[in-house]
């Protein structure tokens, strides 16, 4: 019974997830950062909400968001960087002047 509760929680973690990236795409960019919020407060490991969350909050000025997600990523297990490479390269210039 455990492993149906974490499927169907697993199930509604990508649906938040889908659900974030379709505001996005559309142009809400609050929402979406609302939205990605949310579900990195359940997955704080959440690679593509990570990667994503922290490229839109720093579009829209939330450095100290943006920030935090980018150290989460660099956080990720090793075995989740090398499964999506596309981390290991997400820390974008500007993060080279915060402290």
């Amino acid at each position: 019974m455990a492993a149906m509760n974490r499927d169907a929680s697993m199930e509604t973690m990508e649906a938040q997830y889908l659900d974030a990236l379709a505001l996005h795409q559309a142009g809400d960019g609050a929402a979406a950062l609302h939205a990605y919020d949310a579900l990195l407060a359940v997955d704080p490991w959440h690679g593509g909400a990570l990667i994503h969350a922290s490229a839109l909050a720093l579009a829209l000025g939330r450095e100290d968001m943006a920030q935090r997600c980018y150290q989460e990523l660099f956080n990720l297990p090793d075995e989740d960087i090398v499964a999506a490479p596309e981390l290991a390269g997400a820390l974008p210039e500007a993060c080279e002047t915060w402290p």
